[in-house]
């Protein structure tokens, strides 16, 4: 059994980024930032980018 721990966790952190890539992209839409660049962001970043998505909020669009 501990020689499947190594596959499980690899598993894991998989879905787990790809999830993100997913959240990544509905988020970065939502506010108003390119979903395409963020979601390779979240491919290489992981479970970060939703979390710095929300903190950077919005995008605000400077006044001509």
């Amino acid at each position: 059994m501990a020689g499947n721990r190594p596959m499980a966790i690899w598993t894991l952190i998989i879905f787990a980024t790809v999830a993100s890539m997913v959240m990544a992209e509905s988020m970065a839409g939502a506010r108003g930032r390119s979903a395409k660049v963020w979601v390779w962001i979240a491919a290489i970043v992981g479970p970060l980018s939703p979390l710095v998505l929300y903190a950077l909020g919005n995008r605000s669009i400077p006044a001509p």
